[in-house]
């Protein structure tokens, strides 16, 4: 992945922030997962910093939502977050790694068709 480090650096100090990673300075640091990884959802990753379950931004105005002039999506917009964040929590790291595994070992088959163009790809598996 093509993160900048700075970007990562804050992106993992949120983790640590929320109790997913602990983490240990030094030459011989680094970090963890501060709870077991079937423990862990996608969910409690993406949330605090997309926010999906407690969002009061409206996906037209980019504000707050106002009720008194509910917009015309934000009925199926709302819908669509939740579905989002169910299936985002129905996921774990511990399910993810297994994922990786079978995809490695050439033993997933995927649920979905996979991507229907063909695209460049620069990931290289490790």
């Amino acid at each position: 992945m093509d993160i900048p480090p700075d970007f990562l650096k804050r992106i993992l100090a949120e983790l640590v922030s929320e109790g997913l990673l602990t983490s240990t300075a030094g030459p011989n640091g680094g970090y963890r997962l501060a709870r077991p990884p079937e423990e862990i959802s996608l969910l409690d990753i993406v949330e605090p910093a997309e926010q999906l379950v407690a969002s009061d931004r409206c996906v037209l105005r980019g504000g707050p939502c106002d009720w008194s002039e509910v917009c015309v999506i934000h009925d199926p917009w709302r819908l669509a977050q939740k579905a989002f964040a169910e299936a985002l929590d129905a996921t774990n790291l511990a399910q993810l790694a297994s994922v990786d595994y079978d995809i490695e070992h050439g033993l997933h088959t995927p649920v979905h068709p996979v991507h229907a163009q063909p695209t460049d790809r620069r990931g290289i598996r490790m």
